[in-house]
């Protein structure tokens, strides 16, 4: 028996042992070569000639509102408290503490109710679209079997909000980061050697952007991109040596072409999920 779900580690490990004894073929099994992928050739494979606009890579208004403007306001409402007792006429004074009160109070608020904010925002498209079980579905199968082609355990098939599923995947093959042996590593090495390979890196760009081309393939566009990237962003925080802005991007391009490359391979995998 193989505990799929939150064994971390240890799920790698078993599971590559029933792959060695032959009961098992799809577990790790992608074939992961580092390409440097130009947005034309991303086209040529893809047909993505807009990744932000087709993958939704950038985040909608009530999003950007909730992680953008409410923090600038805070950032704007601090410093009108801060001068609010200074040289200003009594009127302006007043209203400049007023305006800073009510930005800290909103940001307070965003803070405390964070969870369901967020929660209210991710699933309100599913919500509104005809399709966005669907899509939803599609999105988490997508992950779900990228990780499994990638060779990278599942943390756990998390309840989402009316009854869907949320697939959530480790960051490495080995599971949860253990942040001793992180700071050890540099200490030791002077940079990251115990975070993630180049080869780990290209298998993350994979598994978060397989949920994104599997919604694409069947829609023509996906939708909520944007919190893949940020997935993988976190991920990348953990690579072995610092990367550009433009090598992140080309590797995100890199993780589309194979995941569209994957996912017609094992297109018939893809729908029993």
């Amino acid at each position: 028996h193989v505990d799929l779900e939150g064994g971390g580690g240890q799920t790698a490990k078993e599971l590559d042992k029933l792959k060695e004894k032959g009961a098992i073929s799809l577990w790790n099994s992608a074939t992961i070569t580092y390409e440097n992928v130009t947005t034309d050739r991303l086209v040529a494979v893809t047909n993505l000639t807009s990744p932000d606009d087709q993958l939704g890579l950038k985040p909608g208004k009530l999003m950007f509102f909730r992680h953008v403007v409410i923090r600038q306001l805070a950032l704007v409402g601090l410093v009108c408290l801060c001068v609010s007792g200074s040289v200003f006429p009594p009127a302006l004074q007043h209203g400049m503490a007023l305006f800073g009160a009510g930005a800290m109070l909103l940001h307070l608020a965003t803070l405390i109710f964070a969870n369901r904010i967020d929660a209210f925002l991710q699933f309100r498209p599913v919500r509104k679209d005809k399709h966005g079980e669907d899509r939803w579905a599609r999105r988490q199968a997508g992950r779900l079997l990228g990780a499994y082609l990638c060779g990278i355990p599942v943390q756990a098939v998390a309840k989402a909000e009316g009854g869907l599923r949320e697939v959530l995947v480790y960051g490495r093959r080995e599971g949860p980061w253990d942040y001793r042996e992180l700071q050890e590593s540099i200490a030791r090495d002077g940079f990251l050697s115990a975070g993630l390979s180049p080869d780990a890196v290209y298998r993350q760009c994979v598994v978060q952007m397989m949920g994104l081309v599997a919604e694409y393939v069947k829609y023509g566009q996906a939708t909520e991109g944007f919190r893949n990237m940020a997935l993988l962003e976190r991920n990348l925080a953990f690579v072995q040596k610092p990367m550009s802005r433009g090598h992140r991007q080309m590797l995100a391009r890199l993780g589309l072409i194979i995941a569209y490359r994957l996912l017609q391979e094992h297109s018939v995998a893809f729908e029993i999920v």
